[in-house]
């Protein structure tokens, strides 16, 4: 399983179909709300999520999924690092 970060997100993000915003400068600590993602367009990120990383993040956690961070977090601890 490959690594995962901040221009992985960002290639999930837009292979799901949603926009990033060009009017923000993105870093690990961008929140997706930032860049103009809405609920869809997180459902949209969480199945690249699973598809890329066979990983499946349960109802519970994705609201603690706020920023790029907490998903390269989330992915790599699932993944076991790898």
């Amino acid at each position: 399983m490959a690594s995962i970060d901040l221009n992985d997100v960002k290639e999930m993000i837009i292979a799901s179909g949603a926009e990033i915003s060009d009017d923000v400068d993105i870093n690990v600590n961008t929140e997706f709300e930032a860049v103009g993602l809405d609920s869809l367009d997180m459902y949209g990120l969480l199945t690249e999520i699973d598809s890329r990383y066979n990983v499946v993040i349960p109802d519970d956690d994705t609201d603690k999924l706020l920023c790029f961070a907490d998903v390269i977090a989330y992915v790599t601890e699932m993944t076991g690092g790898k």
